[in-house]
């Protein structure tokens, strides 16, 4: 499995979890604040949001150039979108800020005086990705020049133009480039290096709720139904008075291992995975205990199985931070799967906790799915299959570092609180 390691943080290279636009929907890049694949509209952020994201903890923005290298404790890139969807989404950075710098030549150390951005703003383009509520963020020049950075330490005076594409994704969100192609502008002060490239990792912390996606815009809305939804104009439609103004939806198990993860060639087996939560028929988490309530894994009422090392040893898996109470049922296209289900909560970000012996283990979502499919005949049951990237955070040693997450094709059923087939149809 290819990782990508980005000063100090390491960022699992994510399975595609795709989502399919479908009939109905628009191709434009939205920002989104839920980590999905489609977006609808009421979930979609307006045009001219504020985003800011700084380096990650820990972490250094470096220009290596030669045998000199930049290196920036800390950094700030600002900007906000111009419209609420576009292909790409058209935004600007307004701010690019580098501070605690230094400038290092084998052992020697120098402090910079200042660095910072130059030709400001940028222009800025998002771009969706098929990867679940995972993207790109490309700067470029909005007709100041190309974006630049520039920094004085002692009589060194560089500035170094770049056309950056970040990678955007992963909870909370960050932004990454990794080996950037920067060219020295002309600066007679400057002896390093004309070629050199630009690294850092970013984490975002506007919007407020830290979380922000980049997904295709879909127009439609939906509505849960108590029956089939047949096909009328090209999408689902449901039946006049089957509307489910639910109070509850469940899903079940039905055979098999519901969810596999697998971390190199060793997996961890659950037989169970249980959901319950509470939801409107336009597919928004309802106002009293909305959304995804419970969320368990087991395997005979206990621990999950595995084959990992250390003698196959049983594994306690459970999600944390839950209730996530701001989950959304999304309807997407008539073919399947005819939805999505999101997952996202006030209780903070959403996490895995595996604990493997006397080792707790957390893991952070990289990317999350929840995908739904209709049943078609009566009697038919509608089915949810749960795919997803999880990134172990900073833990003592003993843990695997990540876990994909696979489902049994048709593994749990998608219920109305009372046991009956829930289905996804357009509003």
């Amino acid at each position: 499995m290819k990782t990508i390691k980005a000063f100090g943080l390491t960022l699992l290279a994510v399975l595609p979890i795709t989502m399919f636009a479908g009939t109905g929907s628009s191709s434009a890049t939205v920002l989104c604040s839920m980590e999905i694949g489609t977006c609808p509209s009421t979930l979609a952020y307006a045009a001219k949001t504020k985003f800011t994201a700084h380096l990650v903890n820990e972490t250094v923005a470096t220009i290596v150039a030669g045998t000199s290298t930049l290196k920036c404790k800390e950094s700030t890139l600002s900007g906000s979108t111009k419209e609420k969807e576009g292909e790409p989404l058209p935004g600007e950075v307004t701010a690019f800020e580098f501070s605690s710098c230094s400038l290092v030549t084998g052992e020697k150390s120098i402090t910079c005086a200042s660095a910072k951005g130059i030709h400001l703003p940028f222009s800025a383009s998002f771009a969706s990705t098929e990867t679940q509520g995972h993207g790109t963020l490309a700067l470029s020049d909005s007709g100041k020049g190309v974006p630049a950075i520039e920094f004085t330490c002692e009589k060194t005076k560089c500035a170094y133009s770049m056309k950056p594409s970040f990678e955007v994704g992963g909870e909370p969100t960050w932004l990454s480039v990794t080996n950037a192609t920067a060219t020295l502008e002309k600066e007679p002060a400057c002896a390093l290096k004309s070629e050199a490239t630009f690294n850092a990792s970013y984490e975002v912390s506007e919007p407020a709720s830290a979380h922000l996606s980049v997904a295709k815009a879909i127009a439609q809305g939906t509505k849960l139904c108590k029956a089939i939804p047949p096909i009328v104009g090209g999408v689902r439609q449901c039946p006049a008075g089957q509307e489910y103004a639910g109070s509850s939806i469940k899903a079940n198990p039905s055979g098999g291992f519901p969810a596999t993860f697998t971390f190199n060639t060793e997996k961890v087996l659950c037989n169970e995975m249980k959901l319950t939560g509470n939801f409107q028929e336009n597919g928004i988490f309802a106002a009293a205990n909305g959304g995804i309530q419970t969320f368990t894994y087991n395997s005979g009422g206990g621990n999950c199985t595995s084959t990992l090392a250390g003698g196959n040893p049983a594994v306690a898996v459970t999600m944390i931070n839950l209730k996530y109470d701001e989950s959304d049922i999304v309807y997407l296209q008539r073919e399947k799967p005819q939805g999505q289900l999101g997952f996202q909560g006030t209780n903070g970000v959403v996490k895995l906790r595996m604990v493997i012996g006397a080792t707790t283990c957390n893991y952070r979502r990289d990317a999350l799915a929840g995908q739904i499919s209709n049943g078609e005949v009566a009697g038919a049951s509608t089915f949810l299959e749960i795919s997803a990237n999880w990134q172990l955070e900073a833990q003592p040693g003993g843990c695997p570092t990540h876990f994909i997450q696979t489902p049994l094709a048709n593994f749990a059923t998608f219920e109305q609180g009372g046991g009956a087939a829930l289905y996804v149809a357009k509003e």
